[in-house]
């Protein structure tokens, strides 16, 4: 878990992988769908940057009302067990 090569790097290292050789090797679907793996990892990337800050509503408690409630419409036999 520890050491070299960090989850940054190897996001980097995958992201130009698909964007320096995939992308520019390939055509039609396949460079399309290498374009949108490598835009996925910058977005997780950016996340690893940022600082890990709770918004309102991401927590467990929150979590678990919401999905009673969806549940409560969806099935509300499932709330009876």
């Amino acid at each position: 878990m520890h050491g070299r090569p960090t989850a940054r790097e190897l996001l980097d290292a995958v992201r130009g992988f698909l964007s320096d050789d995939v992308m520019v090797n390939t055509t039609g679907r396949l460079s399309f769908h290498a374009r949108v793996a490598a835009n996925m990892l910058a977005i997780v990337e950016r996340e690893l940057a940022s600082p890990g800050e709770l918004r309102p509503g991401d927590d467990w408690a929150t979590l678990a009302r919401n999905v009673r409630d969806r549940l409560a419409v969806a099935n509300p036999r499932h709330l009876a067990r």
